[in-house]
């Protein structure tokens, strides 16, 4: 890990421990169990996990993380808030959330929309058990360990180890065949099938296949609004082609990073 990497991290672990904090001497208790865990993953131990009360709009959440990574995450969808669009719906009680992580997203969801209906879908396992811990025992949540492709089968998956934002129906390094695993696959006509009202927002993230996705959806309509990040460097089309799906919707994009964009 680099230098600026490291600066990096230990700046995330300081954001989150100020501007995220629920109680009163937590700050520090952040601080030291981050700064532990950034020496693990530096001496490429497994990290310790860690909950913390946490707090966002006011309102308490509780937090397990794993790895320093996590840190970075807290940064981007709760104090950056990467989803903060969301906030212009009225209402939303009807929420399909696809590449849920490790849950920080539906937390978010949650908080906004407390009454919402939340479905996840997360196929990476250990993602999944730290998805279980922070958003499973959230009233209206439901979870599933899918990926979420372009048809109904099982199908090779490719986690990445210490690093499961990375994880993707796409192999990012071909020397590494034998690192996938199979996993159940549904595609989004099965989810709008089995949904029993209106769709109001669906959120992807399913790191570079979210062309195979959408691609051969024949109804997009099910679903009000969309939000989810474009990876144009592993998508395998421009990002023009990817808009041109969705007929009918306004559409913008933001730049986040060099080949990354927020579609929404």
């Amino acid at each position: 890990m680099s230098l600026s990497r490291i600066k990096q991290r230990l700046r995330h672990i300081k954001n989150v421990s100020i501007h995220l904090t629920a109680q009163n001497g937590s700050q520090k208790k952040i601080m030291h169990l981050g700064r532990q865990n950034l020496l693990r993953d530096l001496l490429g131990l497994r990290g310790i996990e860690q909950t913390f009360k946490l707090s966002k709009f006011d309102k308490p959440f509780s937090f397990t993380s794993f790895n320093v990574t996590d840190f970075s995450l807290l940064c981007d969808l709760m104090i950056e808030e990467e989803y903060q669009r969301v906030k212009k719906l009225k209402n939303a009680s009807n929420i399909i959330d696809i590449g849920s992580n490790i849950g920080l997203s539906i937390i978010y969801f949650h908080l906004l929309f407390p009454n919402a209906n939340i479905t996840g879908f997360e196929p990476d396992p250990v993602n999944f058990r730290q998805l279980r811990i922070n958003a499973g025992s959230l009233p209206n949540v439901k979870l599933y360990p899918h990926v979420v492709g372009d048809r109904c089968n099982e199908v090779d998956f490719y986690p990445v180890p210490r690093r499961g934002v990375s994880s993707s129906l796409i192999n990012r390094n071909r020397r590494h065949i034998d690192s996938s695993i199979r996993v159940k696959q549904v595609n989004l006509a099965y989810i709008f099938d089995k949904s029993e009202d209106e769709i109001d927002l669906l959120k992807f993230d399913v790191e570079g296949a979210e062309y195979i996705m959408f691609k051969n959806l024949k109804d997009l309509h099910h679903v009000k609004t969309y939000i989810g990040e474009l990876h144009l460097d592993l998508m395998g089309c421009y990002i023009d082609v990817f808009c041109q799906l969705f007929k009918g919707y306004r559409v913008e994009r933001e730049r986040i990073s060099d080949s990354r964009y927020l579609f929404y």
